[in-house]
């Protein structure tokens, strides 16, 4: 439905790696589909772009592996100095899938962001987590309405 653009081939191409991987009883770890996914992310890039700019292209995937995780663990600890660990545990789950998910991939393109934009949007560390909920039925709507 949207075509064989790079950023569309570079998310088949770790989706299929995935795929793969529980298909024969491998773990899959997510650098080394990033890793193998390289050349449809460096061969996307205009020419003028030098490698620093290329770098910057896998930051909402890379910081997603990187910082989600951590992210969710601190929540976890700060929220269990003030409530159960139990309920800090369950708490977690949506903050960290509408919150903290998206504040580890917002962080890591806000280079890109400030550079291409010449500014820091400040609201949009709000907004993006706000939209999730919202997301899956456009998503749905826009497939049926294709």
């Amino acid at each position: 439905m949207v075509g064989a653009n790079p950023a569309v081939v570079r998310a088949a191409i770790l989706g299929m790696l995935s795929l793969l991987a529980i298909q024969v009883g491998r773990r899959q770890v997510g650098y080394n589909s990033l890793l193998l996914s390289l050349p449809s992310w460096l061969f996307s890039l205009p020419p003028s772009c030098g490698m620093l700019a290329s770098s910057f292209r896998l930051q909402p995937r890379l910081g997603i592996m990187l910082f989600a995780e951590p992210f969710i663990a601190g929540f976890t600890n700060l929220s269990a100095r003030f409530i159960s660990r139990e309920k800090a545990e369950q708490l977690a789950g949506p903050i960290g899938a509408y919150f903290l998910i998206t504040l580890a991939a917002q962080i890591t393109t806000l280079p890109l962001m400030v550079y291409y934009f010449k500014r820091l949007s400040l609201t949009s560390l709000l907004a993006n987590p706000l939209i999730l909920p919202a997301q899956p039925p456009l998503m749905i709507l826009g497939g049926l309405a294709y």
